[in-house]
């Protein structure tokens, strides 16, 4: 007797779930391999790294699919590739319960990044709403050290003077200032570190031509040891309103005529950025090897933890990431008109130790303020 075979259309159904399947297999490789290829060498793998969380979430349903069906060889396929990248979701999902430091170990300082969005100082009727509620965050929080990135001070008298304003904050007495771009000879824009602890030397790297980004370094005397704060702004994909509009549209299903122009318009968007972000972190990355002292990385990096970037900072420089060591459940710190991701970060040599990292409550940029709390190890 000849075996009876489905009929066509389930046939034809199952062939187009299994290219589906191999696809998403692919794409998750793909993911993986953005972390390890740089965007100068393919930069198209980039692409797969930015769509980790959605090509993951495809992958897990197949993962499922295959083991309720019993189909035993594509789960082992789905179980092989997963677990091979797992290490990728604990970059995204973490569930530590943070220690607390002890005496033994040295002093605990906390600190707190924070990219403002320039207090939306073009907002007349919020602007200075904002930069208060700012400040009024950080007051709550009480760090020892802030790291601002999209910083904005004004000269002009009775205007926007938030250096006045930043005194305000518990332990903002010692300022170092690394101001990218004067449009106006009394209007500065940039990153800007502040402590309490004594400053004892100040620096900046260079990020290419570019001037709407920056590094800047600070020294600073933590009681016996001396430690290097890296406060960093990468560059972004710079995006007009109209991708804004056009990435909304895609969400809501609405793609009117055109659609693939403007496509393209935001591919060639972020391909810029990630190539002038893997130039900026190698620069940084030169100077920080030659730290003579510990060192903290912390900013808005513009880049996920599936990235050639990220990978850079946990892999070739060995820095380890605070919110992999002591954060708790997902983590994001975009809020703006893009899909939400988490491109700051706090990381730290392995001299030190990190614990207690939050994100601070209250939505006052289009970022959200992270913090944690760093020890100097004695014996690191």
């Amino acid at each position: 007797m000849h075996e009876k075979r489905a009929p066509k259309g389930k046939r034809w159904l199952s062939g187009w779930v299994r290219l589906l399947f191999f696809l998403a297999v692919l794409s998750l490789m793909a993911s993986y391999l953005a972390t390890y290829i740089s965007p100068v060498a393919c930069w198209p793998l980039a692409f797969f790294g930015l769509a980790y969380p959605l090509i993951l979430v495809v992958n897990l349903f197949f993962f499922f699919l295959w083991m309720f069906r019993k189909r035993r060889k594509r789960w082992l396929i789905s179980c092989f590739v997963l677990l091979s990248g797992c290490h990728h979701f604990f970059d995204f999902f973490q569930f530590n319960t943070s220690g607390n430091a002890t005496e033994s170990d040295g002093p605990a300082i906390k600190l707190v990044s924070y990219n403002v969005h320039v207090f939306d100082v073009y907002n007349e009727k919020e602007r200075c709403t904002t930069r208060d509620r700012i400040f009024s965050q950080l007051q709550q929080a009480d760090p020892d050290i802030v790291c601002f990135q999209e910083f904005y001070h004004s000269d002009m008298p009775g205007y926007f003077d938030t250096k006045k304003n930043l005194k305000s904050i518990s332990g903002a007495q010692n300022i170092h200032e690394g101001f990218t771009y004067i449009p106006h000879a009394q209007q500065h824009f940039g990153t800007v570190t502040t402590t309490r602890f004594p400053i004892l030397n100040k620096g900046r790297i260079v990020l290419g031509l570019t001037s709407n980004n920056h590094c800047i370094f600070t020294d600073v005397l933590i009681g016996k040891d001396t430690v290097r704060v890296y406060n960093v702004h990468l560059a972004s994909i710079g995006f007009q309103k109209a991708d804004y509009n056009f990435v909304n549209d895609v969400y809501s299903g609405d793609v009117a005529i055109g659609s693939s122009e403007k496509a393209l318009k935001i591919m060639a968007r972020l391909k810029q950025a990630w190539m002038v972000r893997q130039e900026q972190i190698g620069l940084i990355g030169s100077h920080l090897k030659s730290s003579p002292y510990p060192v903290i990385l912390c900013g808005d990096f513009n880049d996920t933890p599936v990235s050639w970037c990220y990978r850079q900072c946990t892999g070739s420089l060995g820095l380890i990431d605070a919110f992999c060591e002591s954060g708790l459940g997902i983590g994001p710190t975009y809020i703006g008109d893009f899909p939400s991701f988490r491109i700051d970060y706090i990381f730290h040599d392995k001299r030190i130790r990190s614990f207690g990292f939050e994100r601070l409550e209250g939505e006052y940029s289009d970022h959200k303020a992270i913090g944690c709390k760093l020890q100097v190890l004695k014996n690191g």
